[in-house]
């Protein structure tokens, strides 16, 4: 069963409601109430998507295809996928009654980062994000992009002690002696740092956006001259 979307305001739900809110519902099929609904919830320049499956009895499959030019994160159970044409194609499984949420949009402001991966993770809930985890699952490697203009991003991530990782770039990794590993890394104005590369199971990270250090603002000075 094959669909398409249409835009209605008059929404009907028949065996359920969806658990995400959102600012647009768009049915996917035209027949009887919509059966699978992409809810579009938006804020400040981005989107989240959405899927809730309204049938008892169809397990739906979702596929979307993102220019390439997109910048987005999978949500939930979500699989994203660069085509060959640099396309991104985001796929997940909807079942009965369930919603699942399926991917938010990033927006850039103040440049774009230098390394691609298929899942970028926003780093504060102001306004756009500020620094941004990217992760190229393919490379296994993770790097971090400041989009701000006055803020130095200091970063620090604890794995868990199985993690098979070593550092990228200008990154710092130490073990503990609980067993645990340590990275950190600053990451100035508008620039992307490589962060790791390797076998993640299980971090928590702490960031903090610091007024520009002086050392930095001495290396910017010289650049100018």
């Amino acid at each position: 069963m094959g669909g398409s979307n249409s835009t209605n305001r008059k929404i009907i739900y028949k065996n359920g409601r969806p658990t995400f809110k959102g600012d647009e519902v768009v049915k996917g099929f035209e027949r009887d109430n919509g059966l699978l609904f992409r809810i579009v919830k938006r804020k400040k320049g981005h989107q989240t998507w959405a899927f809730y499956n309204d049938t008892t009895q169809y397990n739906m499959r979702i596929n979307v295809t993102f220019a390439a030019g997109c910048e987005l994160t999978a949500l939930g159970h979500t699989k994203v996928v660069k085509g060959a044409r640099g396309e991104w194609v985001a796929t997940v499984v909807v079942m009965p009654g369930k919603t699942e949420m399926f991917n938010s949009s990033v927006t850039y402001v103040n440049g774009k980062p230098t390394f691609m991966g298929e899942e970028v993770t926003k780093g504060f809930e102001k306004d756009n994000g500020l620094l941004f985890r990217i992760v190229n699952k393919k490379k296994k490697q993770w790097a971090y992009y400041n989009d701000t203009t006055q803020y130095e991003m200091h970063v620090l991530v604890t794995f868990n002690e199985d993690c098979d990782i070593k550092a990228l770039g200008k990154t710092k990794l130490e073990q503990q002696e609980n067993g645990e590993w340590v990275a950190s890394v600053v990451v100035y104005p508008c620039e992307t740092e490589m962060f790791i590369e390797g076998r993640v199971n299980g971090f928590k990270s702490k960031m903090d956006a610091l007024p520009l250090s002086e050392e930095y603002r001495q290396r910017q000075a010289e650049k100018e001259k």
